[in-house]
């Protein structure tokens, strides 16, 4: 079944796989509110998860927010990062457009969301007060390695001319970031600057 030929998302049973495979969020006091061919929402009075299969991507995702303030959704990568680092940075949706393909993919997510579960992610009292700080630093981090790579391609262009006070203007804000020959470079740029 190619992905152009799905008309009636029903018949990939999507939202019935949902139900079935996240009706442990009922025992946790959350309960489906909503219920579509592609979208399928658990709430209780503090926090609302949100199982969906993408429109146009095919995407079976995950995505909690507060019920009290629902401006910021957070993602399954966001949540699983703050369960398990690694796993959280290499996780991926998984893709398909097919009935077995969702009932495997909604199958994988809905393990690793009790995963999530069994470590206390819906009991945290802080939960969105620590995904909004996660955020943030991955904003800086994602930041601060767009500078570097900016002040990098710079830095080697200004080396290679022998432009030692481009180097220095280059790399001397970012210092605290670089890595020890980057920062032996500039201090040999400093010298030659005089400065």
């Amino acid at each position: 079944m190619a992905t152009e030929h799905v008309t009636d998302r029903s018949v990939l049973r999507f939202a019935e796989e949902v139900k079935g495979r996240f009706s442990f969020l009922e025992t946790l006091g959350l309960h489906c509110v909503r219920s579509e061919a592609t979208f399928v929402r658990f709430e209780s009075p503090r926090i609302s998860t949100n199982v969906y299969h993408g429109r146009r991507s095919f995407e079976i995702g995950l995505e909690v927010e507060s019920t009290l303030s629902p401006t910021d959704s957070y993602s399954f990568s966001e949540i699983l990062r703050l369960v398990d680092r690694e796993q959280g940075e290499q996780y991926r949706n998984y893709a398909t457009h097919t009935a077995q393909g969702v009932a495997e993919g909604v199958g994988k997510l809905a393990e690793l969301f009790q995963r999530c579960v069994a470590a206390g992610i819906l009991t945290d009292k802080q939960l969105f007060v620590r995904l909004k700080l996660q955020r943030q630093e991955l904003a800086r981090n994602y930041a601060l390695e767009t500078q570097l790579v900016q002040a990098r391609r710079k830095s080697e262009a200004a080396w290679r001319e022998k432009d030692y006070a481009a180097v220095v203007k280059a790399l001397k804000p970012l210092r605290d970031a670089l890595a020890a020959t980057e920062v032996g470079k500039l201090e040999f740029a400093e010298k030659q600057c005089g400065e």
